[in-house]
């Protein structure tokens, strides 16, 4: 460990025990030393010590067993260039550098967002309710707040009850909720390739074995998924039925039900992540995969952060009774509440048309917008790449032509002040550098022309 180095310790240490397994120094289900032993061996924060681990665990590396201890996991069949921290890592200041342009992240852009109907939501819960703001007195979380969803859901033909509500601090702790409740190491599980990086790492930390199912122009590969069903068994499989996060693509009802069939004739229960259904483009089958459930064996997740604030982590998710159980005990475990304070302005925003407003404001504002960023790519950059054509979100999924390298245009791109993800980070196993993920949430239209103007002159400069 090198104190004078300015990478931290816990990415030394990360990067260092990383190696180790990769070249099968540390083979599949070692014990790793305990944390305090560790710390004391290597002279360092213990703290330091549970960063490391837990970047491990992330991605992929160990697995945690509670009050067992951490052990190597199965490595992935693969060795990235660069490992997701690492890029985290070169990343996480650059977006607020002076004239940069985040074209990666899919966060609200402020502007959006009225301030002053989140202040009179504020006021009027703290008029309300005074301190018992602050409470909730259920796991489940605020009562009013899961009644209102209920209410909510039946528009979208989702029949449920608050007991079946559990409130969640955002999508993400929905996913890692159901991983800890369900996975046991070596479980297999299915998802979508690409899909959503959060929840390759929850279902890898948990210990499952992941098999991607291909993705076409018309969304997931039923024949695939159908073809490796007969030959593996899956426990649980993960989908992303409306706006397919990174392509953008949706479901048509034909296909839910045929995994509906698929699900009930196998015997595996699907996560249903409702990534960004509040926002479409096109005319699309728009009701949920559950809204189709009729042997309760998906679990609805529904993120409401990408929509509201994201700085407040809300979400919530829809337990088949058999899970309920062990899904509320294992959100118990990771945080016991979600803010009551926040459950109970966001009940105020569904009872009082808030909600209502502020999703057709977004709306409008990223119609457009996604408009001009269509006419941008068909005028500026046919030549260079193709594109899946959203059903909505912020997201364009682009594989780039003549050989060019995602790697080397995100590169290029961040030197002339442009941020874009590489989408080999996207893919369950492979990185065919091929690529890229751009979004259009946060930000301007105006800075979106001068994002898409940077990019043409990093294609321009590597070409």
């Amino acid at each position: 460990m090198d104190n004078e180095s300015t990478i931290p310790l816990y990415v030394q240490l990360y990067r260092h025990i990383k190696q180790m397994i990769e070249q099968g120094k540390l083979s599949t289900n070692f014990k790793m030393p305990p944390i305090r032993w560790m710390a004391e061996k290597l002279q360092i924060n213990p703290g330091t010590v549970v960063r490391a681990y837990k970047e491990l665990e992330k991605n992929g590396f160990l697995i945690s067993k509670w009050g067992s201890g951490s052990f190597v996991a199965e490595v992935p069949l693969y060795e990235s260039e660069e490992s997701d921290e690492q890029t985290a890592f070169a990343y996480q200041n650059t977006a607020f550098s002076e004239g940069m342009i985040d074209m990666s992240s899919v966060a609200l852009d402020p502007d959006r967002f009225s301030s002053e109907s989140f202040k009179r939501a504020v006021n009027r819960v703290l008029d309300a309710s005074g301190g018992r703001a602050f409470t909730v007195e259920d796991d489940l979380g605020c009562y009013s707040l899961r009644e209102s969803l209920a209410l909510e859901l039946s528009k979208r033909k989702i029949m449920t009850s608050p007991q079946n509500v559990q409130v969640i601090s955002g999508a993400q702790q929905g996913i890692d909720i159901c991983a800890r409740a369900m996975i046991e190491p070596g479980d297999c599980v299915f998802a979508e390739d690409p899909t959503y990086p959060g929840a390759l790492e929850s279902l890898r930390a948990s210990g499952a074995k992941i098999i991607g199912i291909p993705i076409d122009e018309n969304g997931l590969r039923v024949d695939e998924f159908e073809r490796k069903l007969e030959v593996f068994r899956p426990k649980l499989v993960y989908l992303m039925p409306i706006v397919q996060n990174p392509t953008g693509l949706s479901m048509s009802q034909k296909t839910k039900r045929k995994i509906l069939g698929l699900a009930h004739f196998y015997d595996f229960y699907v996560i249903e992540d409702d990534y960004c259904s509040g926002i479409l483009y096109d005319e699309v089958e728009s009701a949920p995969l559950k809204a189709y459930d009729r042997d309760d064996r998906v679990i609805y997740i529904r993120s409401l952060s990408h929509m509201f604030v994201s700085g407040m982590r809300l979400g919530y998710l829809i337990t088949p009774s058999k899970l309920a159980d062990s899904l509320k005990s294992v959100k118990r475990m990771t945080d016991i509440q979600t803010s009551g304070l926040i459950q109970r302005i966001f009940d105020y925003y569904l009872r009082s048309n808030l909600w209502n407003e502020h999703k057709t404001k977004l709306q409008d504002s990223y119609q457009h917008q996604f408009a001009a960023a269509c006419r941008i790519l068909d005028e500026k950059f046919r030549a260079s790449f193709d594109w899946c054509l959203p059903s909505g979100g912020f997201c364009f999924w682009i594989r780039l032509k003549n050989g060019l390298s995602a790697k080397k245009v995100v590169e290029e791109s961040r030197k002339r002040g442009l941020i874009i993800s590489n989408g080999d980070a996207y893919y369950v196993y492979s990185k065919p550098d091929d690529h890229l993920r751009i979004s259009i949430a946060q930000v301007s239209e105006e800075k979106m022309v001068e994002g898409f103007e940077r990019l043409a002159e990093a294609i321009a400069e590597i070409s």
